[in-house]
């Protein structure tokens, strides 16, 4: 790690463009969450189409994140970056063509190793940049400003789509992520050439993570990201109904359910150097272990908790529990290298993947998607557990 930059400074020039390139990156990925299930009809597309585009960028990270780490440790990263960063933004625009199904689909997984590329050089990066003692700081800022992109782009997609319709939107949008490339090839261009050197010296080292901790990535990806977030609107449907008033004035659980998801986003981009800093000032044996043990608790008491107002404290605890353990893990991978990275991204992204098909599958079976808290509470426990026995 770098010792020239103080902790009490704000992370190098270099991460903050590199961080502001894969938040534009985004725009045009996010666009599809905001609009495919609203208009897939008009594209041509059904119900299991949509599910399978949405899901297809995450299952072929399963595969390209180490393709990834194999590729920056040969090529310049400067080159990778920037191709990447290109590709998205001709994806976007390919998207507004409304092309058929199979070239849709062949989109979404460019798109998945495009991302691959994007998050592990954006992140080694910042680790490489950063003092022993603030590589949790470092990676708080640069998630903090990719999830502005994953916000601004879901936001700014369902207002230009309600103005513009579907290729206007998605065309605008890959005008705006194609101004990712001066940031992202200006950022690492400026990398100091011992970083980029000593980088390559560090993904020759044979650095592997424990089983344990490629299971905890899982299972923060599974709950935070799959199980809640894809069953939130039905949960509350089932524990407050399809409304609920507050002062006279009718407010539909649609609304509520974007307000909490809301909540979550700006947590993730507000709250994460904080909590960043907060992870590295606890250290690895006590961080993780917080973390899951609040995440579970929260998890817990969702599942008897019948009012709204006591429900929402409860998802907001877990919010940042799940924000704070994706910096931990992912400050304890990437200080052990870019290969440890790319595994615990991995099972991250594996968890992000299975976690709605499980939720989803429970209320198939059992007709009610409350199991999604007890669930939740089980793994996180598990991985409150296997924190506890972690060495190093």
């Amino acid at each position: 790690m770098s010792h020239s930059v103080s902790s009490n400074r704000l992370p190098y020039k270099p991460v903050v463009l590199i961080a502001v390139a894969a938040a534009l990156s985004l725009f045009g990925d996010m666009a599809l969450y905001a609009i495919l299930p609203i208009h897939f009809g008009v594209l041509g597309l059904i119900p299991l189409q949509v599910g399978i585009l949405l899901s297809a960028n995450r299952w072929i990270r399963l595969l390209t994140n180490h393709l990834a780490e194999k590729l920056s440790g040969k090529i310049d990263n400067l080159v990778l970056l920037t191709a990447a960063l290109i590709t998205g933004s001709i994806l976007a625009a390919v998207y507004g063509f409304m092309p058929p199904f199979w070239l849709f689909l062949s989109g979404r997984l460019i798109w998945g190793f495009s991302w691959s590329l994007i998050r592990q050089i954006g992140i080694m990066t910042s680790v490489d940049l950063s003092e022993v003692d603030s590589v949790g700081r470092t990676i708080g800022f640069y998630k903090g400003i990719t999830q502005l992109g994953s916000m601004a782009g879901i936001l700014l997609a369902g207002i230009l789509f309600d103005a513009g319709g579907f290729s206007r939107t998605l065309f605008i949008l890959a005008g705006i992520s194609l101004t990712a490339v001066p940031f992202g090839y200006t950022g690492y261009k400026i990398v100091p050439v011992y970083i980029k050197r000593r980088a390559k010296s560090i993904k020759r080292k044979k650095r592997s993570i424990s089983p344990s901790f490629i299971i905890q990535s899982m299972i923060v990806g599974c709950i935070g990201r799959g199980v809640v977030m894809s069953t939130l609107g039905y949960i509350l449907v089932q524990k407050v109904g399809g409304n609920i008033t507050f002062k006279d004035v009718v407010i539909g659980v649609a609304t509520i359910n974007g307000v909490i998801l809301a909540s979550k986003n700006i947590i993730n981009s507000v709250l994460s150097p904080l909590l960043g800093t907060l992870s590295d000032n606890l250290g690895n044996k006590k961080s993780l272990p917080l973390f899951f043990f609040l995440g579970a608790i929260s998890m817990g008491l969702s599942v008897i908790t019948m009012s709204l107002f006591p429900l929402i404290i409860l998802l907001i605890i877990f919010f940042i529990s799940d924000a704070a353990l994706q910096i931990s893990l992912s400050s304890i991978a990437a200080k052990k290298g870019p290969e440890s990275y790319a595994s615990m991204a991995t099972g991250f992204d594996f968890g992000a993947a299975v976690g709605p098909l499980l939720s989803w599958t429970l209320v198939e079976l059992f007709s009610t998607p409350v199991l999604s808290f007890p669930v939740g509470a089980i793994l996180y426990s598990a991985g409150f557990a296997l924190s506890l026995f972690r060495k190093g």
